[in-house]
């Protein structure tokens, strides 16, 4: 999927302005059930403008939602990662869940997007997975912006409501 716009600096959809959260389902989507191997964006920002536009990530420097939910997706899933299935030990309607593994870098990562107004508890299958992650979180919230929450362990992992989770593993995982 390449040239990406449209998404605003909101975080949900107001009116007929789709949010953050919105571009991390369609990334979610993309990668889950269109099978994409890339998503990029438009223009990753202008130096020159204070104010954002649904056209970049970064205005004047700073980075705003749409940039820290791209982020979870960017950062953490490179190239050559192949996505296989995870299955959540919980009854979660409505939370997106991916996972990719990438043999060359050694990295796990499962990226979840809560897109309910509910909080979850959700256990992952730790047979030839790991039993902890480093977990990275980004909200409404202004200070949480694909932040790092600690360490968590697999069988226990909190998943905000309306908010995009990253759980990255560094080692070699079998799958």
């Amino acid at each position: 999927m390449t040239e990406t716009s449209g998404f605003f600096e909101n975080w949900e959809t107001t009116k007929d302005t789709p949010g953050a959260m919105d571009l991390a389902i369609a990334i979610h989507s993309a990668l889950t059930h269109g099978n994409v191997s890339a998503w990029v964006w438009w223009q990753g920002g202008e130096m020159n403008r204070k104010d954002f536009t649904q056209f970049f990530l970064v205005a004047g420097g700073q980075p705003g939602k749409r940039y820290y939910v791209s982020k979870h997706f960017y950062r953490f899933i490179r190239p050559g990662a192949k996505r296989v299935e995870i299955e959540t030990k919980t009854d979660c309607n409505g939370l997106l869940c991916s996972a990719f593994n990438h043999d060359g870098n050694e990295t796990f990562t499962i990226v979840m997007v809560n897109t309910t107004d509910e909080e979850y508890t959700v256990s992952l299958p730790t047979d030839d997975l790991p039993e902890k992650y480093d977990c990275y979180r980004s909200t409404e919230d202004p200070n949480e912006n694909c932040s790092f929450i600690g360490k968590v362990d697999a069988k226990y992992v909190q998943i905000l409501p309306q908010s995009v989770t990253t759980l990255h593993y560094k080692g070699v995982v079998f799958i």
